[in-house]
């Protein structure tokens, strides 16, 4: 992309290192964000992972409402830090080569 040519230039880089080093920088302020999010729910609910979670409010130990929606955003965020982990191996497959 000419973006990444005219800022390497500017900045005295090669084009394709300053894309995949922002591409790496964006993954990882992506992995940071969302063990942070992680981290919180798990502080907030005193249990390490969305199913704890269910079983809590199973046995009603914890209110139904918002422990549901936020079991749901828990396995969503879990979710989700896989596959930016699968697209950063990906990445990194191709800088490989």
């Amino acid at each position: 992309m000419a973006v990444w040519f005219d800022l390497a230039q500017v900045i005295g880089r090669d084009a394709s290192q300053l894309e995949a080093e922002a591409a790496f920088a964006l993954v990882s302020h992506e992995l940071a964000t969302i063990d942070r999010e992680l981290a919180a729910l798990a502080l907030k609910y005193g249990v390490p992972n969305p199913a704890a979670l269910e079983e809590t409010i199973r046995q009603n130990t914890t209110s139904g409402h918002p422990a549901w929606e936020d079991s749901i955003d828990w396995s969503n965020l879990i979710a989700y830090r896989e596959k930016i982990l699968a697209a950063a191996a990906t990445l990194g497959r191709q800088n490989d080569c």
